[in-house]
């Protein structure tokens, strides 16, 4: 439905003495009488006479079916016998409609009681106060007197939203729309508040000039992350953006409630006609995306999301930032811009942090060029190279060996690629086997980060997936998922744990051919973002194998392979130390003893957790240390007490039962 605020300028001259003033207020209670008759008999238009001031009657309008004309306010004057020497229409939104309607009822110049008796009528009483438990509620009106090149300008100055360009193209095709209903419907997927609403309010000032929306009015309605949903209020919400757009924002939801995405699918389905849904999600919410769009696979929704700049258009962007600041780029700014590569905002935007914070020290003032600093002792202790981080991990010398040499090999490639010197095509990938608590994730963690230091990658983040994070439930899910975690890796490593996983199927067919479907888009990924992502894969050293033994496809991929050895009982005893030490925990000698022959006994164990056994010793060595402390006198309790784990704090070793041996023959 459609909000409009009237203003009828009456034949009066002024000033007016106090029996004029008092007339004219007779006469707008008439109007608003007779508007009350009047409306009894329309179908598509109510007035709601408010309020008069210097000669001007100011009235409230809604529509149900077409836009509110001077003419059919005109026609309502006549019928309720109001000369006029002027009328003003302006489409307005629910708010400035509920202001308005109020005051006709405050000053019964309505059949209504309350406005919130207004909002019943219309269907849409739960709009009475448009804050509510789980979400909030607000319109705005749209820039309805942009031109089209303006639109396509500002959609230039979008960079990363090339799909934004793409579809302004699409509904300035053709000629303008002459009927109902809505060919598409959208998803946006941007992080930030500011840049979501610039493309919404793009997309709805095109669609408006083309027709395809018949309100000024949309809605942006904001869910909270928590249940229950009123039903209601949300489906008031479409009926007030009858003609118009609503705009569902799930930023603040963390995860696919399953009560929210049939609330929104079902109110999309059911007004699909009569309102333009766009929802936004931010780019990490993929949960959210992949449930909406299995429940909508059968409507078309339009993504508009954010891609990555080639180095060109990156330059563009950074030259761009720096003239915001009144800043002249610089080659330093340029430096890391790979021809080959493509960049994310991201990314960009912290090239040009680090960059800017240089130039104010190095050129805008240069008096704190030379100057000292405070430094963070922990940090500097720590290091924040990430080499030097690999090299204090305890053990892991062959590891740590392999992982310079694959840098190497990757600064090779480069090289070779920048001279134009003639090559295979180089494979990126890499496997860790190894047992759990080996370190595999951690390790990995730290050499995405000494990439993307060394200039190999350009965000050096790690994404780790399993089978479940790959496979989908139904055919045509699982290569779509897989695409899209490499999207998500894309700049850095992907980290697929216990990979053989995907080819075992437990014996359902159909789960054994979406873990085949899963590997061979893999196989094809892994060529496809060959330049900037590395995969890893790991597991269990013999069922590793027999993996890629199987899969010859992934085993050509494949540059490198590292095992993790099980940690010897003096590494264990190192880790251990270290992991008290940074929980604030002392060992003494007799606990590290106790500690050593717990870890010497564990180790035999088939299902020995390496480093994470150390962890929960550890933890249970606290626990042990707790109950030692509340058993003593709390007078004679002492910090060095409460954070020194003692030998009686630690569990004996198992103690293993060595059988007899087999006796052959017969004994006396």
């Amino acid at each position: 439905m459609n909000y409009y605020k009237v203003s009828i300028d009456l034949c009066y001259e002024y000033p007016c003495i106090d029996a004029d003033l008092r007339r004219i207020e007779r006469q707008t209670k008439d109007i608003g009488r007779k508007a009350a008759d009047y409306n009894k008999k329309c179908s598509d238009v109510l007035f709601f006479a408010s309020d008069v001031d210097d000669g001007v009657i100011s009235m409230a309008a809604v529509t149900f079916n077409k836009a509110l004309t001077t003419e059919r306010v005109a026609d309502f004057c006549g019928s309720v016998e109001v000369d006029h020497f002027g009328i003003k229409v302006e489409e307005t939104v629910l708010e400035t409609f509920k202001e308005i309607a109020e005051g006709a009822t405050k000053r019964r110049y309505s059949n209504f009681g309350r406005v919130s008796d207004v909002l019943r009528f219309l269907d849409i009483g739960p709009l009475r106060h448009t804050d509510s438990s789980f979400c909030s509620y607000e319109e705005e009106l749209i820039n309805s007197g942009a031109k089209k090149d303006e639109i396509i300008g500002e959609s230039d100055r979008l960079m990363f939203f090339r799909s934004l360009k793409s579809e302004l193209g699409r509904i300035y095709k053709g000629k303008v729309a002459e009927v109902c209903g809505h060919p598409v419907h959208y998803m946006i997927e941007a992080d930030g508040d500011r840049t979501a609403s610039r493309i919404s309010s793009l997309l709805f000032s095109a669609l408006y000039s083309r027709g395809r929306l018949k309100s000024k009015k949309y809605g942006s309605v904001k869910f909270g992350s928590s249940a229950p949903y009123s039903r209601d209020f949300y489906e008031a919400v479409y009926k007030s953006c009858t003609g118009g757009a609503l705009t569902v924002d799930l930023s603040e939801c963390e995860t696919a409630d399953p009560e929210l995405i049939r609330l929104c699918s079902e109110m999309l389905l059911k007004y699909r006609h009569q309102t333009l849904t766009v929802f936004r999600i931010p780019k990490s919410r993929k949960s959210i995306k992949n449930a909406l769009t299995e429940r909508l696979s059968k409507i078309g929704i339009v993504e508009i999301y954010e891609s990555d700049l080639s180095a060109e258009k990156a330059r563009v962007y950074l030259r761009g930032r720096a003239a915001e600041y009144g800043v002249n780029a610089d080659s330093r700014l340029y430096g890391g811009l790979d021809g080959n590569k493509r960049f994310s905002r991201d990314v960009l935007d912290g090239m040009f942090d680090g960059w800017y914070d240089e130039k104010l020290k190095r050129t805008v003032y240069p008096q704190y060029k030379n100057a000292s600093f405070a430094v963070d002792k922990n940090a500097q202790a720590a290091g924040t190279n990430a080499t030097e981080e690999l090299d204090r991990m305890i053990g892991l010398d062959e590891a740590k060996k392999t992982i310079k040499n694959a840098l190497n090999y990757y600064k090779i490639q480069r090289l070779y690629k920048k001279f134009g010197v003639m090559q295979d095509k180089a494979a990126m990938h890499m496997v860790f086997t190894g047992n759990p608590g080996t370190a595999k994730t951690t390790v990995a963690r730290i050499f995405a980060k000494i990439m993307k230091e060394n200039g190999i990658l350009s965000s050096g983040h790690l994404v780790e997936v399993g089978r479940a994070d790959l496979v989908g439930k139904y055919v045509g899910w699982t290569a779509r998922i897989v695409k899209e975690k490499f999207e998500e890796a894309k700049g850095g490593v992907l980290f697929i744990d216990e990979a053989y996983s995907l080819a075992d199927g437990g014996g359902d067919e159909n789960k054994n051919s979406y873990g085949i479907e899963a590997i061979n888009t893999i196989v094809q990924e892994m060529e496809n973002e060959r330049d900037d992502l590395i995969v890893i894969f790991a597991g269990y050293p013999d069922e590793m194998r027999g993996f890629l033994a199987k899969n010859p496809g992934l085993r050509s991929r494949i540059a490198f392979h590292i095992e993790f050895p099980d940690y010897d009982t003096g590494e264990l005893c190192r880790i251990a130390k270290v992991i008290g030490e940074s929980r604030g925990l002392k060992i003494t000698d007799g606990a590290m003893k106790k500690f050593a022959a717990l870890f010497d006994s564990a180790r035999v164990d088939s299902d020995f957790g390496n480093g994470r056994y150390v962890r929960n010793a550890i933890e249970k060595s606290k626990m042990n240390l707790a109950a030692r402390v509340l058993e003593m006198d709390p007078d004679s309790v002492t910090k060095d007490i409460l954070t020194t784990i003692e030998a009686e704090d630690v569990d004996q070793p198992k103690i293993r039962k060595i059988s007899a041996p087999r006796r052959v023959g017969f004994s006396a």
